[in-house]
Formats: C-alpha cells, sequence, structure tokens
C-alpha cells in the first residue's frame, strides 16, 4: 500500500490520500489557493457555513474512491476486455479528476466565473473554448466538445478554467501516477463519448458521468451535504454508502445504472439539492449580498481603469494568473487571485463605492419587499408568467417616478432568481431490477419533472417598507 497523509474532514471524517497526490496536486499554490474560495456566499446567512473549494474537493475525492471501487466490483464482469493495468489507470485518473475538479476555480464560488470568458461584444468566440481545443490537441476531443456546444451542453466557465488548468500544469504528475491526463478533462467537463465504439470508451462516459453527470454524481453529493451541514438546516436525509454501493451497469449497452437497493435515495439526492436551491442559495439575503459584490466589482474596476474597465476585469479574471503576476493597474498586481484579493481591493476604495461599504461592513441600506418565490407568486398571480418579466425590465424607472429621489437616499434594487431545480427525465437513471432486467427510473416512478421558477426580488430603502402596496400596485400596472 503506497503512503499516504490523513486530513480530518468534518463532513466525512478522516480522508486518505496518497503522499505521490499530494506531492504533484494538493501541496501546489495552484491547489492550495482553493482553501481561500468559498464554497458558496451562504455565511451572510449562516456565519458557521465557513466551507471552502479546498474542503469540497477533498469530499468529492473520497466519495469519488468509494464510488469507483463500488462501481469496479459491480461492473467488471459486463468490462472483460478490461485488463486489471487498464482499471488501475482508470483509477488513478477519476481520482485525480475529483482532486482537481475545482482547481481553477473562481473568487467568490459562482458569483464572478463568467468573468474567465469575459466577452466586450457577445459575438466574440468563447476564449476558453480555444484555449482549451489548442491545449488538448485531440481531434476525438475536439469532434465531441464541439458537438456538445451545438447541443447547448457547454461546461460552466469553472469547469473550462480548471480542465484547462489540469491538463497544462498538471500533467506531468498525472503521468507519474499513472493517470490519463485526456480523459481527466473530459471528467471535469462533463465530456462524453459521442456513439462509443468499444467498452474502453463506455467504460469512460460511465466514470464521466459519475464525476460530472446530469443528475446524480460525487461532486453534488459532496456539497448538497457539505452545505446541507455547514448551514445546518434541515435537509433531506441521503443515504450515500447504500447509493454507492449499487453503482453498476446494464451489461448489453454499457450505461451507467444503479442497484434496486438505491430506489429510496435516488429520489433523495434530488430533493436534497432541490431544497438548496429553492431556500438556501436563492434566499433573498444571499441574492442581495451577491448583488453588492457584483456591483462593487463593476464600480472598481471603473475607479482602477477609468478608459477601460473591461482590462482590469479581464486581467483580474485571466487564465494566465495561474502562471504569473498580471498587472492590473500602474498601482496593483495579482497572482492566483482569490476572494481576500478581492476584499483587499474593495477596502481600498469602499469610501467611492456604497455597494462595497454595504458589502464589506454588513450595513444593509435595503430588504426585500417579498422574501420568497410563493409570496412573489401571491403578488403578482393575476399576471400571466411570461409576462413577469416585462416588470423586471421597466420596474426600476417606473418606481424612481413614482417616488422621486428626495423620498429615498439610494436607488431601488431589482435582482432575477432562476434556481437550477433539477428533475428526472424519461431514461437518464436506469435501476437494474433483476440480472437483465434494467428499466428508467421513471417508469417505476414516473417522470419528476420540477416547476421552472422564474422571479425577482425588488429591494427598497427601509423608509419605503410602508409603501409596500403602493408599490406592489405601481408594479401590477405595468
Amino acid at each position: 500500500m503506497p503512503k499516504s497523509k490523513h486530513f480530518r474532514d468534518s463532513v466525512h471524517g478522516y480522508i486518505s490520500i496518497p503522499d505521490a497526490y499530494c506531492d504533484y496536486f494538493i501541496d501546489t499554490p495552484i491547489f492550495q489557493r482553493i482553501h481561500e474560495i468559498d464554497q458558496t456566499g451562504m455565511r451572510v446567512l449562516f456565519p458557521c457555513a465557513r466551507h471552502d473549494r479546498f474542503s469540497h474537493s477533498l469530499g468529492v475525492y473520497y466519495l469519488g474512491r468509494k464510488a469507483f471501487y463500488n462501481f469496479m466490483i459491480n461492473s467488471k464482469p459486463a468490462f472483460t476486455s478490461i485488463k486489471n493495468d487498464l482499471w488501475l489507470t482508470y483509477e488513478n485518473s477519476f481520482l485525480i479528476a475529483c482532486l482537481l475538479h475545482d482547481c481553477a476555480h473562481s473568487p467568490f464560488s459562482h458569483i464572478f466565473e463568467w468573468y474567465y470568458d469575459y466577452k466586450c461584444d457577445s459575438d466574440q468566440p468563447s476564449k476558453l473554448n480555444e484555449l482549451l481545443i489548442n491545449a488538448i490537441d485531440d481531434k476525438d476531443f475536439r469532434k465531441d466538445y464541439i458537438a456538445r456546444e451545438k447541443r447547448n451542453l457547454s461546461p460552466s466557465p469553472h469547469e473550462k478554467a480548471s480542465a484547462y488548468v489540469a491538463f497544462s500544469h498538471y500533467k506531468e504528475g498525472i503521468n507519474k501516477c499513472h493517470a490519463n491526463p485526456y480523459l481527466i478533462v473530459r471528467m471535469i467537463l462533463g465530456c462524453l463519448h459521442f456513439a462509443p465504439e468499444n467498452d474502453e470508451k463506455r467504460l469512460e462516459n460511465c466514470l464521466i458521468e459519475l464525476l460530472n453527470g446530469s443528475a446524480i454524481d460525487v461532486d453534488k453529493l459532496d456539497y448538497i451535504l457539505r452545505d446541507t451541514w455547514s448551514s445546518g438546516v434541515n435537509n433531506i436525509m441521503i443515504d450515500i454508502d447504500r447509493l454507492l454501493f449499487s453503482l453498476t451497469v446494464r451489461s448489453r449497452d454499457k450505461k451507467l445504472s444503479f442497484k434496486k437497493q438505491a430506489l429510496n435515495s435516488i429520489r433523495s439526492v434530488i430533493d436534497g439539492r432541490n431544497y438548496l436551491y429553492k431556500w438556501i442559495y436563492g434566499h433573498h439575503k444571499i441574492i442581495y449580498n451577491q448583488y453588492l459584490l457584483e456591483e462593487s466589482l463593476r464600480k472598481l474596476a471603473e475607479i482602477v481603469c477609468p478608459d477601460d474597465s473591461s482590462t482590469f476585469l479581464r486581467a483580474l479574471f485571466s487564465i494566465e494568473s495561474f502562471e504569473r503576476e498580471i498587472e492590473l493597474s500602474e498601482k496593483w498586481k495579482i497572482y492566483l487571485p482569490n476572494d481576500h484579493d478581492i476584499i483587499f481591493l474593495l477596502k481600498q476604495y469602499y469610501k467611492e463605492i456604497p455597494e462595497a461599504e454595504e458589502y464589506l461592513f454588513r450595513c444593509k441600506h435595503k430588504v426585500a419587499l417579498w422574501k420568497t418565490f410563493e409570496e412573489f407568486r401571491y403578488h403578482f398571480e393575476d399576471i400571466g408568467e411570461e409576462h413577469r418579466p416585462e416588470i423586471y425590465f421597466v420596474a426600476e424607472e417606473r418606481l424612481n417616478k413614482k417616488w422621486p429621489q428626495e423620498v429615498y437616499t439610494k436607488r431601488f434594487v431589482l435582482c432575477e432568481v432562476q434556481p437550477k431545480l433539477a428533475g428526472i427525465k424519461e431514461g437518464e437513471i436506469l435501476v437494474q431490477l433483476d440480472e437483465e432486467e434494467f428499466v428508467p427510473y421513471t417508469r417505476l416512478f414516473g417522470e419528476y419533472r420540477t416547476e421552472k421558477r422564474y422571479y425577482f426580488y425588488l429591494y427598497v430603502p427601509k423608509e419605503l417598507l410602508k409603501y409596500k402596496g403602493e408599490i406592489i400596485g405601481e408594479l401590477k400596472k405595468i
């Protein structure tokens, strides 16, 4: 057995990781950087939710190790052509991908990740797509990646950035650990082989889905458990071990499947994830805090680079900052940017940026006029869902005319919310009932569709709360 280091994790207990993985990946500046990247923006609501992308990455590794072992034991009879040494390569590749899947995550979780692909013009091509395709330089990857883009299955910017950084910065260590860097890129991106022609590619597709799948994967499992634990909310319980013990494949086409013992756990994963999106990630205080942070950064860029604020933003969130110091302005440089770097910059200019002062010192000047989707729907139930976005786009101008500047000191703030609620679609999850009988989960329980939600919060100065009825009435006139 290789020598290992042990990490004490609050969610999973002790996590044992081989020394080689620590030397080549964890104990490096790029990976240590994610110690200072918050997992979520929940701390404004739950002060104890101090967890980061580092602990999450170790947690995904821990669950990935369990998942791979059970998957291999249960599916080996279906993959008779796969030799033991290739199984070992797949294991190393999968576990390293679990570790590195967030290695280039942007500061402050998902709020700023789109700046990795920042464009001054919406018609510009994706910078990250070009970087990735040129770096990987593999015709099969290029074909599959472009096909996914055309089907609107593009990975998120932080996945593209992490795949690029994993390949360009860790390739030597990956090779030394007898793993496949090209497969690791696919796993991080969720980039499946289309129409796989042999068992090797079919097996690789199973492992890709185990890390970055559409319904259930070890990344989602860890953040559901970790965000629930750190917030302290009474979310639904998930029997993780029972779920992972049941991983298998359908022998006919080698599709990733679950044994019937996991039936009670599958729905729990979807419900647990949706609970977080409905009641935590979309909470009115968290959304307002994100608005303050985004607006603060936008104004900071205009102050630091008044002639071209986009130059500042492109530099702050550039992939090159993982390799060397990048000049933000004549005064500031950045290297391996994290949450604290942005907070430091905001503190230099908080007197010039009211939103930064609100964010940094928690002196909130506005409150939400309604606080949940249900309350929003109640207030606008006589307005069709298709027309509610129209209110959002003209509300601020309309309200400013009704309540002119002398009545309040700051303007109205509107924030759209479209939670990424998940369901289970036909054929998305297969369940093994008997040795050769595999059926879609939806055949057993019906298609599990989630309600599509569009709503927005309206934040007003505290002194305008007494006009709540009038304000909502004015919005309904729109």
